[in-house]
């Protein structure tokens, strides 16, 4: 029996799935499953997952008639998924051709409830500067679980979970939300004790502009408001916070500023104001309560140029929400 299950939650992703296809066909280790979700699709994924699957005994699918969102696709998966490990897929994405064939050469040695590895960016093919993650020329610190979490940013794909440890922990995504990675990418990797780190790429990200969590959004202020209260709690309940505070907090802390209040991301606040002001306020409250402004000095430096912009439209932004005035 297979012990590493793909699992592959997809909406509206035609354009992507023959590359997908061709990519899981050349694994050089054949000894995995494929789940897909495919989530009301209003194109043809639904039908050409089907056909894909079809002559294929490890691979199978479930296809909902309603969209229900990629929160509830992560949650249903993990739920069907009949193997003894996991691992999460985006359809955009490819994954390296000895990928299964590594995380299968560590599961066989012994029971580890987080297998990782490092990753690639590819923009239309193309492979870019991994500016999401940390630069170090001796990544061996990444053998820490803790130390890849504050070095390199919040995803769920690209790990290999044990999935009764997961469920035992009581691990769940927030349904209803984008983002919904950020809270349990962060604290598993804190909370696993029983890990390995693969330090060969084995991921290749697709910069895939068109993705939900990239535009700005109302709903993307309101994924990221509610996965950072839901952070914050799995923080507190699993007693988490000083090794937050003293390892992971920096990375995360930069990311989620530029995530909300650079560049376009602003533009889009200001321009929309009004839709944006009930969820803008709430998040306002949020960082006042966890100290976010006196940790903006901390750890600012003239180096980080997008978060130094971050934190002036931050200001402007909050000076907007209670006087009523802008200043550019």
């Amino acid at each position: 029996m297979n012990k590493i299950t793909i699992l592959i939650p997809c909406y509206n992703k035609r354009d992507f799935l023959p590359r997908l296809f061709k990519n899981l066909s050349k694994q050089n280790d054949s000894n995995f499953n494929v789940l897909f979700l495919d989530d009301g699709s209003s194109d043809q994924s639904a039908s050409m997952i089907a056909k894909f699957i079809q002559d294929k005994a490890n691979y199978k699918a479930i296809f909902l008639e309603k969209n229900q969102g990629l929160s509830n696709a992560r949650n249903t998966l993990i739920s069907q998924c009949s193997s003894e490990y996991f691992y999460f897929m985006d359809p955009d994405d490819l994954i390296s051709k000895n990928a299964i064939k590594l995380f299968n050469a560590v599961v066989k040695q012994q029971d580890f409830e987080i297998i990782y590895a490092r990753y690639s960016l590819i923009f239309y093919r193309i492979p870019i500067i991994n500016f999401l993650s940390k630069l170090k020329w001796n990544n061996s610190s990444w053998k820490s679980p803790i130390n890849f979490a504050a070095d390199n940013s919040p995803f769920i794909w690209n790990k290999v979970f044990q999935k009764q440890w997961f469920l035992d922990k009581g691990f769940r995504f927030i349904e209803g939300h984008i983002f919904e990675d950020i809270p349990i990418s962060f604290v598993t990797m804190m909370m696993a004790a029983k890990t390995h780190y693969i330090s060969n790429k084995t991921y290749k990200y697709d910069l895939n502009l068109k993705g939900l969590s990239k535009k700005p959004s109302l709903s993307r202020l309101e994924g990221i408001y509610a996965n950072l209260n839901y952070l914050h709690t799995l923080i507190k309940t699993n007693n988490l916070t000083q090794t937050w505070n003293q390892v992971v907090e920096k990375f995360f802390f930069k990311n989620i500023l530029v995530h909300l209040f650079f560049g376009l991301n602003a533009k889009f606040i200001i321009k929309n104001f009004e839709k944006c002001e009930p969820i803008l306020k709430n998040l306002y409250k949020f960082f006042q309560k966890n100290n976010f402004e006196s940790k903006m000095a901390k750890y600012s430096n003239r180096t980080t140029l997008m978060f130094n912009s971050a934190i002036k439209n931050y200001f402007k932004i909050k000076q907007l929400i209670f006087t009523g005035e802008y200043y550019e």
